[in-house]
């Protein structure tokens, strides 16, 4: 054991983005068609990751597919993963970010898919907030009766609630932001 004057290093945590690299875009590309989610979200992480160099923007807007595979695939896996939903949107607002894509952008519905996103998430929103409210109205209509196991699968689900709102909120923001930049 280390002398106790010298203090451990804290562990270092992975990077949020795994290095990538624009050669292999056609690679990552791939990746997004796997039906696997894992497989997925690798591949639009390391898109994103090439997309937060803005050198690399002008040549992916001019890529023949790129663009439309992204709306396309955030069409159809958007409601299976918010960690995929983040990623290619964070990759829309990327593009966003410059007037010059604004055009590649809407030619493959990227705004529309955006606001589809935005949509869903909302709509999802107030269901699970509908729900919430609806538990918790069961465990406090219970009062005393409420058993001790009754209060615990509350807090739980409320924990549970709390998270998601966290990561939908991220979501909705992301997609706010990209939808703005492209108005």
């Amino acid at each position: 054991a280390p002398p106790k004057h010298v203090q451990e290093q804290p562990k270092r945590k992975a990077p949020l983005l795994p290095s990538a690299d624009l050669r292999f875009i056609d690679d990552y590309t791939n990746e997004l068609y796997d039906d696997r989610m894992e497989t997925k979200v690798h591949g639009a992480k390391c898109i994103l990751r090439v997309c937060t160099e803005p050198a690399n923007l002008d040549v992916l807007a001019d890529h023949d597919t790129f663009l439309g595979v992204l709306s396309r695939e955030l069409r159809e896996s958007s409601k299976k993963s918010n960690e995929f939903s983040v990623c290619v949107c964070c990759t829309i607002l990327c593009f966003s970010h410059f007037s010059q894509f604004h055009t590649a952008l809407m030619n493959h519905q990227c705004g529309d898919v955006t606001m589809r996103v935005l949509e869903y998430e909302t709509q999802r929103s107030q269901y699970r907030k509908e729900d919430i409210k609806r538990r918790i109205a069961q465990v406090q209509q219970l009062g005393d009766q409420a058993t001790k196991e009754d209060r615990k699968l509350l807090a739980k689900d409320e924990k549970k609630y709390n998270m998601q709102i966290n990561r939908q909120s991220k979501l909705m923001h992301v997609c706010l932001m990209a939808l703005m930049n492209i108005a």
